[in-house]
């Protein structure tokens, strides 16, 4: 049997001098189907007719990266990307409407969602935190929301709450890695998304629709697409120079524009690196949220890796070092083992995860 010893990345992570730099945005895709199997429950009362959901998101190419039946199968298989079969915002939209079908009522209002962020992940992480194995995709998996709720009618829409939450899965989701995305993990996101809507008390803003000032459609779309007007979206490429916040990237203004890229060699015959920042005056700068050369921009302090733009945000991998036990031939994923006795251990092995993030472009927590 295997059981994991330890895993996490002491930050930061060594790198192979000569390593292939791997988009995230190429992984493997994971889609699943949104079915409602059953409708809800009678006592269910919503005072709307339908839901339609909007895709405002800095990425609405996927939900999400889920690990493989194999983690260790390398950097280009440990993960995919979450997608719902027939596209996000409309698998949703279907989903609500089909199993809230006898829940509805018989009137002219609409329930319109304007996701902001809609994201399945582990624990959300800042480059001050190291970055462990388990957290990426073990013990917690939550569903990262930000959705603007509207109640229309005739072409009028009145805004009726902005929900900012994470909804949290407790079940040990390692237990059900082999099967991709099971049903224990489709059941927590169908949970999920029946709390959104069940949550909050629709009759007040049904009351006041009329005295209240309402939006248009257009009005909606254009107040969303003023979300990515964010210089660092705009600017053609990255200022050359050492950003110490997250606020300085999305301004694309670093505050230290001179400054040396150095590499310290160590391993067997040198073979590792692992790249580190110095001022014009040789001192080491630390504790900063990223770099540009001028041509491509690095994530600091978790491995310095590179990231890529995917539609109005960016990601990157980060590299996990961890060890197994062998104790037999099956595997057991998750965190290490509190009994573990090297005396009883058969062999101890090294191996690499690559996991993939993304950068949250209004918080700048990565997911």
């Amino acid at each position: 049997m295997k059981y994991l010893l330890f895993f996490g990345l002491l930050v930061p992570v060594s790198t192979f001098a000569q390593r292939d730099i791997l988009n995230p945005d190429q992984l493997g895709t994971k889609q699943v189907k949104l079915e409602a199997q059953k409708i809800a429950p009678a006592e269910i009362k919503l005072p709307f007719k339908s839901i339609k959901i909007i895709d405002s998101r800095f990425d609405t190419s996927k939900i999400g990266y889920v690990p493989t039946t194999d983690i260790l199968a390398g950097k280009r298989k440990a993960f995919k990307k979450m997608v719902l079969h027939g596209g996000n915002a409309n698998a949703i939209e279907q989903y609500y409407n089909e199993y809230y079908a006898g829940s509805f009522a018989a009137n002219d209002f609409e329930l319109l969602i304007v996701m902001k962020r809609f994201w399945f992940a582990g624990e959300e992480k800042s480059n001050d935190k190291r970055i462990e194995l388990s957290n990426s995709f073990g013990t917690n998996n939550n569903v990262y929301c930000k959705w603007e709720y509207y109640l229309g009618k005739n072409g009028q829409y009145l805004p009726v709450k902005r929900m900012d939450t994470v909804v949290r899965n407790t079940e040990e989701v390692s237990k059900y890695i082999d099967d991709e995305f099971s049903e224990k993990n489709l059941s927590f996101f169908k949970f999920a998304l029946k709390s959104l809507i069940e949550i909050l008390d629709y009759s007040n803003a049904i009351k006041q629709f009329d005295s209240q000032p309402k939006k248009t459609l257009a009005d909606i779309t254009e107040f969303n697409r003023k979300m990515n007007l964010i210089t660092v979206l705009q600017d053609s490429g990255f200022k050359k120079g050492v950003y110490l916040s997250f606020e300085e990237f999305k301004k694309n203004q670093p505050s230290i524009t001179d400054f040396q890229e150095k590499k310290m060699h160590y391993g067997k015959m040198n073979i590792n690196t692992e790249i580190y920042l110095e001022t014009m005056n040789g001192e080491t700068i630390s504790n900063y949220w990223g770099f540009s050369n001028g041509k491509e921009f690095r994530y600091g302090m978790l491995g310095n890796e590179k990231i890529f733009r995917v539609h109005n945000t960016f990601c990157f991998f980060i590299k996990v070092v961890g060890y197994y036990i062998t104790q037999g031939g099956n595997k057991i994923y998750g965190p290490p083992v509190e009994d573990y006795s090297p005396a009883n251990s058969l062999s101890k092995d090294k191996y690499q995860i690559w996991v993939p993030f993304q950068i949250d472009m209004e918080t700048g927590q990565i997911y």
